[in-house]
């Protein structure tokens, strides 16, 4: 299991990639207060080696425009 913890403001999201082929996946999501920020939550997340977790403001950003 690995385990990932970010800082979300309102607003920003996170996905979540499950290989189709795995049934039984588990995935443990906590929030916390960030104490340094009252606009912000700590989020953390507990996951498989194998699920792809990124943040929504990264999707996309690997992929280039054809030229």
């Amino acid at each position: 299991m690995g385990n990932l913890l970010l800082t979300r403001k309102p607003g920003e999201g996170i996905t979540i990639n499950v290989p189709a082929s795995e049934k039984e996946t588990v995935i443990h999501i906590s929030t916390r207060p960030n104490p340094n920020s009252a606009n912000q939550t700590r989020v953390a997340i507990e996951a498989p080696k194998n699920v792809n977790i990124v943040r929504d403001e990264l999707i996309g950003r690997d992929r280039k425009a054809p030229e």
